[in-house]
């Protein structure tokens, strides 16, 4: 039995009917012979052989009953493979801030902050005060490799009346103050942030003024419209040693004097200060400190001359601070007077609140024997009375 042709393109052994080809080693390619026959027979399948009735290498002899018989077609061979170029896969260029090694120098991103595109969330504030209070973290994205401006954050800003703690140090509304209203008794104080609303401050109401060294009707002036008197013990009540004057005599020591000092009178009381009344030179004076505050301040003492030498030497000199402001001597036109007399003076200028001192000074000189010439000043209730 004559074997079929072996279809094109197998590479395994095919067995039909009895009938084995052997495995081939490449793929087979037959032509197909030309079908036009004049005799109308069948021109079959060329297998690289002749026909079965065809003469033995003629490629092409006649057959009665198969048709003429074409040489087999040229077995080509099973497909030919191609050679590998050897591909280099990505194309390597400049780096770029996107997670992947671009250069190809196995480093990823150098010279990068960042990925373009990635983001993180940023704060600017102390440490500490970030979550605290008003205090919060904002955001910032990645782009050409460097970190953005960070957005919405929040950060610490100064303390307010708000009940928010703004500074972010844990406390709301602290350290706020308390503000203060209004003038002598009308003065109030109260905290300034109270809840987180702001305390709004009323002076209280004033009163009638009065002598009391107290601003009572809330205008910046104490005692306005009051006069009062600021030297202390003035008619010498105290006596010797004076607690309240500093008393100097060349002769007496004191020219502190009462009833036992050989005659003469105070005006008022039992004591006064007598300069003079020795035949002889003689330095006496008694002094005060004292404050004299500001407005308008009247000096006031009684004086009697009770007796004047007949020279023009003696002197009674009242100061303040060093600065006369009111002499006499023994040319006075009221020398032999039998009476005190008041005298005012003006001291104003020295009303300024601040230190000063008051000195009486009496200087006698006498004759002395066989001509004795004595100079008496006698000097009482001395006062300093300031108005404001």
């Amino acid at each position: 039995m004559a074997c079929p042709p072996l279809k094109i393109g197998l590479a395994a052994a095919l067995t039909v009917a009895g009938c084995t080809h052997e495995p081939l080693s490449e793929v087979m390619t037959t032509t197909v012979g030309d079908t036009s026959d004049s005799s109308g027979g069948s021109q079959g399948p060329g297998d690289g052989s002749t026909g079965p009735d065809a003469t033995p290498g003629s490629g092409g002899a006649t057959d009665d009953t198969g048709g003429t018989g074409d040489t087999g077609g040229t077995g080509d061979t099973g497909g030919s493979e191609e050679t590998g170029s050897g591909s280099t896969g990505p194309e390597c260029v400049d780096e770029i801030c996107n997670g992947i090694d671009d250069d190809c120098d196995d480093e990823i991103d150098e010279g990068c902050d960042c990925v373009d595109g990635q983001e993180e969330s940023c704060y600017g504030g102390p440490p500490g005060t970030q979550g605290m209070g008003e205090c919060a973290a904002g955001s910032r994205s990645c782009a050409d490799g460097a970190w953005g401006a960070c957005s919405g954050e929040a950060l610490p800003t100064d303390e307010t009346c708000n009940g928010l703690d703004d500074d972010c140090d844990g406390m709301p509304d602290e350290e706020l103050g308390q503000l203060s209203c209004g003038l002598g008794i009308c003065m109030v104080t109260v905290d300034s942030c109270v809840g987180g609303v702001e305390q709004p401050c009323m002076p209280g109401p004033p009163q009638v003024e009065t002598c009391n060294g107290v601003d009572d009707d809330c205008d910046g002036v104490v005692d306005n419209g009051c006069c009062s008197q600021i030297v202390v013990g003035g008619g010498f009540e105290a006596g010797t040693p004076n607690p309240d004057w500093a008393e100097a005599s060349t002769n007496f020591g004191t020219p502190l004097c009462t009833a036992g000092c050989g005659g003469g009178t105070s005006h008022g009381g039992s004591w006064w200060a007598w300069f003079g009344g020795f035949d002889g030179y003689d330095l006496a004076s008694v002094g005060q400190d004292l404050v004299i505050p500001s407005g308008t301040a009247t000096l006031r003492f009684w004086l009697r001359i009770a007796a004047c030498a007949g020279t023009v030497e003696d002197t009674l000199t009242v100061s303040i601070d060093g600065t006369p402001v009111s002499a006499f001597d023994n040319g006075d036109a009221s020398c032999g007077a039998m009476s005190y007399t008041q005298h005012m003076i003006d001291v104003s200028a020295f009303a300024d609140g601040g230190l000063h001192t008051l000195t009486v000074v009496g200087e006698v000189f006498g004759s002395g024997p066989p001509a004795s010439s004595i100079t008496n000043f006698w000097f009482d209730d001395v006062s300093i009375e300031v108005c404001i």
